[in-house]
């Protein structure tokens, strides 16, 4: 027959136990909270020399062809993304209230890299930017252009010259990201 417990025995491993349980909810808030930190913000700059858009045709996701030149607005934004990237899907949504807000003085194409239709199709289910979206299966447009970061964004003026650029994630609701395209917009 075994021995009996001891009161303090059974305490001590509901201390441990209660203990551990609480280390680990420690760390699952943690995890939680760093996996929705918000993004370093990089600015709009200048278009490095090396990147060399021009206009291109690739298949539009609501069918047919998407021509960037097609794309109407005194600005037009170019944004490569792909169904991966943890932060394109807020950008897009951000994006979507920067096409509403500015509406004809800004085009937007956004640019799904590497990715079948089907894939960007249910990445994008039930959510209608409000501009188009093109998908670069090959990877043409973005080699062409030199885009090797996702996301990347190219903003180009009416005759398609790029003006301005960033790599990573903009903050397009900022009061100074508006300024530039505003800017750009109406500079002609």
């Amino acid at each position: 027959m075994p021995a009996p417990k001891s009161p303090a025995s059974g305490a001590s491993r509901r201390t441990v136990l209660g203990a551990l349980l609480a280390l680990g909810a420690s760390a699952a808030q943690a995890a939680q909270t760093e996996a929705v930190a918000p993004p370093d913000y990089v600015p709009l700059g200048p278009t490095p020399p090396e990147i060399l858009p021009g206009d291109f045709e690739v298949p539009a996701l609501a069918g047919g062809d998407l021509r960037l030149s097609q794309v109407a607005g005194p600005a037009l934004l170019v944004h490569f993304f792909a169904t991966w990237c943890v932060y394109c899907r807020s950008t897009m949504r951000q994006l979507q209230v920067l096409k509403r807000d500015l509406g004809t003085d800004i085009g937007i194409v956004a640019l799904s890299v590497g990715e079948p239709a089907v894939r960007v199709e249910r990445y994008l289910h039930g959510f209608d930017p409000g501009f188009a979206i093109g998908v670069d299966r090959a990877q043409q447009v973005s080699r062409g252009w030199r885009v090797w970061q996702i996301p990347t964004h190219v903003v180009l003026d009416r005759a398609l010259r790029p003006r301005l650029y960033a790599q990573g994630i903009v903050d397009w609701q900022s009061a100074e990201t508006r300024a530039a395209l505003k800017s750009l917009a109406t500079s002609g």
